[in-house]
């Protein structure tokens, strides 16, 4: 079965469909520009940029990736012409690498969610360098923060979590509520990436030291586009990290522990991920139809998110195979693409198991009514 049947795409994550040579090519080509911006009007002043990235990260937000890389390479164009235009140390140039550091922080988001791993390794270079000429020391270690997925841009999950030590020590010396909040989202990432390793007492130590830090600072809850310092987010990668060790039951148990999500819709993303997380963890416990209903939940939540994340993909995968000969379950996660009526073929190919070799072969002489019977010809 093609996955992209179940998740209404054609493109999905690397691990599934290895050629992303279509994918957002606006914005590749914007961040090979950094030195030829390429502008066919006038720079917009800082101001009106800063305006315009407010405007795309509450995109990001809420899962709009699809008009975030739109809104990206122009944005992208204007700071280049600043960085380069401006006299480093003023307040000027601090506040466009400040800028360009958040703007990168949603090119990693945006190239992550369409599986673009060449493009998250350059954004996570360069917006290193540009949060360092920032005039914010923390920024350098609150906007470097590596994605726990990677290891697929640095080599490995002993280099992602060497990189979070590095950022963890850049920042010892520093005081307050943006080192802070800093401090607990490398906790978290480093227990994630502690459990992936199988370490499930280092990861449990460090995520219950994030949680104990959210109760007793006043944090500020987002310093940085990537850095989520509340207790909720503690919470969930609570859960997380028993997840993260196979051991749904724990998880479960722990996932008591969150009640409310937060409304708002900024926090679809967020959102989506635990009930994406709660799905994997009914998978685990044996729980088929809670699964269900959590990867639907999710959807509905932020359905572009979880249109392009591989836990999704993989939880599907699982459930597919295992669900090949059922009459029911994944239907209900199909999408009917636009204009035609595949609805049929879709459930035939999901319910049997059937190769597309067998499926180009069918013809009605070889389906048996009465007995309910189909008979594949490979």
């Amino acid at each position: 079965m093609q996955l992209g049947w179940l998740l209404g795409q054609e493109q999905v994550h690397p691990q599934h469909h290895e050629d992303d040579s279509t994918v957002a090519p606006a914005l590749r080509a914007a961040m090979d520009a950094y030195d030829d911006p390429q502008l066919t009007g006038g720079v917009r002043p800082l101001s009106d940029l800063e305006s315009v990235f407010a405007s795309a990260e509450r995109l990001w937000l809420v899962g709009r990736y699809d008009r975030l890389t739109t809104v990206l390479p122009e944005l992208l164009r204007h700071l280049y012409s600043h960085a380069q235009d401006g006299t480093p140390g003023t307040e000027h140039a601090e506040r466009t690498h400040a800028l360009l550091a958040a703007t990168y922080s949603a090119v990693q988001a945006a190239a992550g969610r369409y599986g673009c791993t060449d493009l998250i390794g350059m954004a996570i270079e360069r917006h290193l360098a540009a949060a360092a000429a920032s005039g914010d020391p923390t920024a350098p270690r609150g906007r470097r923060l590596p994605p726990v997925t990677a290891p697929d841009v640095l080599g490995s999950l002993d280099t992602v979590f060497r990189s979070l030590q590095r950022a963890e020590r850049g920042i010892a010396e520093l005081s307050g509520e943006r080192a802070d909040a800093v401090r607990v989202q490398l906790q978290l990432r480093q227990a994630v990436v502690c459990a992936r390793q199988g370490d499930r007492d280092s990861a449990d130590t460090l995520v219950t030291e994030a949680r104990t830090r959210t109760r007793s600072h006043r944090l500020p809850a987002r310093p940085y586009p990537n850095v989520i310092a509340s207790a909720l987010n503690a919470d969930m990668h609570w859960m997380a990290v028993a997840l993260e060790t196979q051991d749904g039951t724990t998880a479960l148990v722990r996932a008591r522990e969150i009640t409310t999500l937060p409304s708002d819709p900024t926090s679809r993303n967020r959102n989506a991920s635990w009930w994406v997380d709660l799905a994997r963890a009914y998978l685990l416990h044996g729980d088929r139809p809670r699964c269900l209903d959590a990867l639907q939940r999710a959807r509905a939540a932020s359905p572009q998110w979880v249109r392009y994340h591989p836990a999704v993909h993989e939880t599907l995968a699982t459930l597919a195979r295992t669900d090949a000969r059922r009459t029911a379950g994944l239907s209900v996660l199909i999408i009917r693409p636009q204009g035609a009526d595949w609805d049929t073929l879709v459930w035939l190919v999901m319910v049997t198991g059937m190769r597309r070799a067998e499926v180009l072969t069918l013809r009605w002489a070889y389906v048996a009514r009465q007995r309910a019977l189909l008979l594949a010809m490979a």
